[in-house]
C-alpha cells in the first residue's frame, strides 16, 4: 500500500466522525521503484493532506519530508523527488490501519488494505451480487454484476448497475470497472460524503480511491 492510498483513506465505521488519518501499524515496509513524473506530483500536491503524509512517512521510516510544504516548493527538483519517494515508492506490505476514533484495526496483507466493515459497523448501503461464469477462448472470466441501491431524500431508491470483469492473466487477476461520465460524477460526489459506492472500496474518500481499494481486493482473488 502506497502512502498515496493511505492519504485517501478514512474510517467509514457507522457513527465515526473523526476517521482520518488512519494510524499505521508497521510490520513490513518495502520500497518499489516508480518512474518519476513531476507533472503528476504537481497535480496531486493540492489533493494531499500534507501533515498526514509526513506523519505516515515517518511511521514508515522515511523522515526526509519537510514539516510543512507550499506550492512554491514544487519548483524544486529535490523537493519533488522526496515527495515522489514518500508518496509512491514507500509501501506498507504488512501491518494494519487503525481508526483514530474507535481503535478498530484494518489489516494490510501483501500491500492490500482490507477496509471491509463488520455488519454492525456498516451503513445502510445494500449490495446485491450476482455471479456468473463463462469461457472465452479457454480463458475463464468471472463476471460480477453489482447492483447498488441508495436513498436520495424522499425519492425512489436510485439504482446503478456496474460491471467488474475479472480475467485470469499471467500476472494475476485484473479488474475493470465501467460507468458513464455522469454516473462517475454522481458516485464521486457520494464517495466524498463518506458513502461506500464501490464494493470493497470502504474507506476511500473519493470514487478513484474506492476503485483502487476494490482493485486491490480483486487482484488478491485466486483464479478458480
Amino acid at each position: 500500500m502506497r502512502l498515496l492510498t493511505h492519504n485517501m483513506l478514512s474510517s467509514n465505521i457507522k457513527g465515526v466522525s473523526n476517521g482520518f488519518p488512519l494510524r499505521i501499524e508497521v510490520e513490513k515496509v518495502m520500497e518499489k521503484q516508480v518512474d518519476f513524473n513531476p507533472d503528476f506530483l504537481k497535480n496531486m500536491f493540492s489533493k494531499i493532506e500534507w501533515k498526514a503524509l509526513v506523519d505516515a512517512a515517518r511511521t514508515m521510516g522515511y523522515v526526509e519530508l519537510p514539516e510543512e510544504a507550499e506550492s512554491s516548493m514544487l519548483d524544486s527538483d529535490e523537493f519533488l523527488r522526496k515527495f515522489h519517494h514518500a508518496l509512491l515508492e514507500v509501501h506498507l506490505e504488512e501491518g494494519a490501519l487503525v481508526c483514530p476514533e474507535t481503535g478498530r484495526r484494518f489489516p494490510v496483507n501483501k500491500g492490500i488494505p482490507n477496509m471491509l466493515l463488520h455488519e454492525d459497523e456498516a451503513s445502510e448501503t445494500k449490495w446485491n451480487f450476482q455471479q456468473t461464469r463463462h469461457s472465452n477462448h479457454s480463458v475463464s472470466v468471472r463476471c460480477i454484476r453489482i447492483s447498488v441501491w441508495s436513498k436520495w431524500g424522499n425519492s425512489r431508491a436510485h439504482s446503478l448497475v456496474r460491471n467488474i470483469f475479472v480475467s485470469q492473466r499471467r500476472k494475476g487477476i485484473q479488474g475493470r470497472t465501467m460507468a458513464s461520465g455522469q454516473e462517475r460524477a454522481e458516485l464521486d460526489a457520494r464517495a466524498k460524503q463518506g458513502e461506500t459506492v464501490v464494493p470493497g472500496g470502504t474507506g476511500g474518500k473519493s470514487l478513484e480511491a474506492q476503485e483502487h481499494l476494490a482493485e486491490g481486493i480483486v487482484n488478491g482473488i485466486k483464479s478458480q
